[in-house]
């Protein structure tokens, strides 16, 4: 350690001591590394390579219920914190070898061991030295001879710092999981949460099949009702809308009043031809889906509520995308313009669909729907749309393709 200090001439000042009486204390000096398992408190990591201050800090910590560990150098601290890290570490400024500092800077570099308190002691308070420690990472500096009060106030005042930091960063993980689980499949979200699937998080250029679905009449009909039963209805048809997409792989990426979109290939890559399938036997699902509907709708005066559909492939941006203050995973591009298109041109209770969109799909999955005029293109979009027999193709279909 620092000065002229051995283990035979330390003499810990009456201030230091737990009973106020000058006299050494009768304790045998713990081991270079131990641990203790008594008290129920957080785990802290002495490091010093005088054995009776070893045993004055983990001494003085320990009556107050935390648990100590103790290392005698500076490598012994950082190899004892990466074997079993500890809530905070007290360690000595010079010791052979590996000084404090030094440890600290490696523990800033350890992915386990990064956010970790440190309190560094040192018989240096020159306030070069404070700045030495705060570069190198310390959290806390206290000067030798340190006061006991002092230095439990500082480890007490670390640990409620690291564990607001920890309950905050809870609270953004949760945020996250739920703002994520109204829009991904549970399957889906379960793999990014244990970051084995991170291509939810990072925008991309993707192939993909966007579904956009909107109730027909809704605003006709929730002019007649009061506000919290159309939010009510709404909610009932959301809650229907999102059950069946996440049961048919898709991901619901956006509801603006009555339309929602839904993707198929992302953020888990789909082949399109089987993103495609996916995308309309979810079209006829929700479809069947608002049969559910229909008693709570007629209860209200209304009649039973049909889907409008629109089902596009092509390209289009798909990520986490927005600011610092606001952001969520949606799917900006063409593909995503167009099935919306088509979803305000669709007939009620159809699901409509560009020709170029079914070329693979077997006959007698689609019927001509006429044409649609895009603003800035010469020739209008031949539309198409399922037929009553289309939920029976693509059984058989799907039955083919597995065998």
């Amino acid at each position: 350690a620092e000065g002229a200090l051995s283990v035979q001439d330390f003499q810990p000042k009456a201030w230091l001591m737990a009973d106020g009486e000058e006299q050494h204390r009768s304790m045998a000096p713990p081991a270079a590394e131990t641990h203790s398992e008594e008290g129920s408190g957080a785990h802290i990591l002495v490091v010093d390579d005088l054995a009776d201050m070893r045993a004055l800090v983990g001494g003085t910590l320990s009556s107050r219920g935390y648990r100590i560990s103790y290392a005698d150098r500076g490598q012994g601290g950082l190899d004892t914190a990466l074997r079993a890290p500890p809530d905070l570490v007290v360690s000595d400024w010079m010791m052979p070898g590996m000084t404090g500092p030094e440890m600290v800077t490696h523990m800033r570099e350890d992915e386990t061991l990064k956010h970790v308190p440190v309190i560094l002691l040192t018989a240096k308070s020159d306030a070069e030295n404070k700045i030495k420690a705060t570069l190198a990472g310390a959290d806390a500096f206290l000067g030798k001879p340190f006061d006991e009060a002092e230095l439990c106030a500082e480890v007490r005042n670390l640990l409620a710092l690291k564990s607001s930091e920890r309950e905050v960063k809870a609270l953004n993980q949760r945020l996250v999981e739920q703002g994520l689980a109204r829009c991904l499949p549970p399957a889906v979200l379960e793999t990014l949460m244990r970051g084995e699937n991170d291509a939810a998080q990072h925008p991309e250029m993707r192939t993909l099949t966007v579904l956009s679905a909107r109730l027909g009449r809704f605003e006709q009909d929730m002019r007649t009702l009061a506000p919290a039963k159309s939010a009510d209805l709404l909610a009932r048809y959301l809650d229907v809308a999102t059950e069946t997409a996440f049961e048919h792989g898709g991901t619901l990426t956006h509801f603006s009043a009555d339309r929602i979109d839904v993707l198929f290939g992302a953020p888990e890559v789909m082949d399109p031809e089987v993103s495609l399938h996916a995308s309309l036997g979810c079209a006829i699902a929700l479809q069947q889906a608002m049969g559910s509907l229909a008693a709570p709708w007629t209860e209200a005066g209304l009649k039973p509520p049909r889907l409008c559909v629109g089902v596009h492939c092509g390209e289009a941006l798909v990520g986490i995308i927005g600011g610092a203050k606001r952001a969520e995973y949606t799917a900006i591009g063409p593909a995503v313009s167009l099935a919306e298109k088509l979803a305000q041109v669709a007939q009620t209770g159809s699901v409509t669909l560009s020709s170029q969109t079914t070329e693979s799909l077997p006959a007698g999955l689609t019927q001509q729907a006429g044409k649609l005029v895009l603003q800035g293109e010469t020739e209008p979009l031949r539309l198409v749309q399922l037929t009553d027999e289309a939920a029976a193709v693509l059984q058989r279909e799907a039955a083919r393709r597995s065998a």
